[in-house]
This record gives C-alpha cells, structure tokens and sequence, in this order.
C-alpha cells in the first residue's frame, strides 16, 4: 500500500469540518489533509499575513507535505499559495 500524501489545510473551520466529514472519502486512502484550524485572527483589521506564513512554515517545518490549500478566498488562498510556495511545492502565484 502507498503511503498517504499530507495536504495542509489553512483557514479551516467548524464548516470545513462538517463538510469534510459528509463526503464519501473516496480520497481517504491516498490523502490525509491536516487541518489546521481557523483562527479568528483572520478578521482582525491588524491581521499580519507575514507572521502567521512565517509562524505556519514553523510549526510545520519537519512534516512531510505534498500540497497546501485552504477553503478560504481570502487570506486562505494567498496564504496556502505562498506556504506552498516556500515549500517548493507545486502552486499558484499569490497574485492570481
């Protein structure tokens, strides 16, 4: 059997989970998403991207990735692509 690819998700939250939970988990045997969980930090006017990029690569600094995402458009989406970025994965532009 093949070993599982972690996907770090970013800006999960109760939705996400519940919605996760519903699927039928055909992905379930070839993935396993780490979710890391929302933080209300998000809609604070003073949030700092930077800091929470650089504390997120951090934090999961030694886990082996294959991809990074998030449900979130925004800062999710920015956020997921340039953890992946900095991660030499596969990734749109933050600009995109």
């Amino acid at each position: 059997m093949t070993a599982k690819k972690t996907i770090l998700v970013v800006d999960i939250n109760h939705w996400d989970r519940e919605q996760l939970a519903r699927t039928d988990f055909r992905w379930r045997d070839k993935y396993e998403p780490l979710l890391y969980e929302y933080d209300p930090e998000w809609c604070n006017p003073n949030f700092d991207a930077i800091e929470f990029i650089q504390d997120t690569l951090n934090k999961f600094r030694r886990t082996p990735l294959a991809g990074v995402a998030s449900s979130g458009d925004y800062p999710g989406c920015i956020v997921a692509s340039v953890i992946a970025r900095e991660r030499g994965l596969a990734a749109p532009t933050p600009q995109s």
